[in-house]
């Protein structure tokens, strides 16, 4: 499924732990993965950062020795590049144009709010910008364990182009490593804000509506050998709680690449769940 893995780190305990997940997606799929560190012109010493670049490399090396026990096929070729400039994204955007990945793992420190809006993030920019899937990881993020990897895979969907090419990619990623599919329809239970003055915040659905929409969800899952789920409430809330709390190891999702004004206006259910779920996300562009 991918052939090329590019892993952007910043030396952070959120980087360290996409770094397992690069490793592990690189063992598993016959994968080049190659490292990556946007050294700004005004930060720090560049001899520390070099010494820290080495050291993601010995970890990487370490991590795939522990995957490569359980895969006596398995084999791991892993390189290393940095680049200087005054912005951290241009120096990535470079990155992956000389190099053309087919998939970015990246660390998400999981800010919202105001914080998010001042300090901004690459991870976003990315999600938005990157002609490939990405993954993105928390520091606290559930990750694949040697000898298990994946088992159970989250999919929720709105029925939407993304949604399906999310799907395909979860049925492929299923393929390859033997992970089961949950695919999830959030019902909303949220009232609109302009309407939230005037009459309750949520409502209870119709019966009949949700009926429709489990007959809509087994009519786009025909033939395939997954589990079907739906949720009702905010599906931003909802997608990171139930993969929560069935024990998923990865979530996939799609997204409608949204950005400049609309995206402000809009949001972004999708980085709205990289930013707060507990296991890893795939973002199928």
């Amino acid at each position: 499924m991918f052939r090329r893995i590019l892993h952007p780190t910043d030396f952070s305990e959120c980087a360290q732990c996409a770094l397992r997940v690069a490793v592990y997606l690189a063992v598993s799929h016959r994968a080049e993965l190659r490292l990556f560190h946007a050294r700004l012109l005004y930060a720090e010493d560049p001899a520390r950062e070099e010494s820290s670049l080495a050291r993601a490399l010995d970890d990487a090396r370490f991590y795939a020795r522990a995957w490569i026990e359980h895969d006596p096929e398995g084999r791991f070729d892993v390189s290393a590049g940095e680049a200087r400039d005054v912005d951290a994204y241009r120096a990535l955007a470079g990155e992956i144009d000389r190099h053309a990945p087919d998939l970015i793992v990246m660390g998400t420190h999981g800010r919202s709010g105001l914080d998010r809006l001042l300090m901004g993030s690459l991870t976003d920019k990315i999600l938005r910008h990157a002609p490939c899937d990405v993954v993105t990881v928390r520091s606290d993020a559930r990750l694949p364990a040697p000898g298990r990897g994946l088992e159970r895979i989250l999919v929720p969907v709105d029925f939407s182009q993304p949604s399906k090419r999310a799907l395909e990619a979860a049925q492929a990623l299923g393929q390859a490593t033997g992970a089961r599919a949950t695919v999830l329809h959030v019902m909303s239970t949220v009232v609109p804000a302009h309407y939230a003055a005037s009459v309750n915040s949520s409502f209870e659905l119709d019966p009949h509506l949700l009926s429709a929409a489990e007959g809509t969800l087994r009519a786009w899952t025909t033939g395939q050998d997954v589990d079907l789920a739906l949720g009702e409430g905010l599906a931003s809330v909802e997608i990171p709680r139930l993969a929560d709390e069935r024990g998923v190891d990865l979530i996939v999702m799609g997204t409608r690449g949204l950005t400049g004004l609309e995206h402000v206006l809009v949001g972004s259910v999708t980085e709205r769940v990289c930013r707060t779920a507990k296991v890893p996300v795939l973002v199928v562009k």
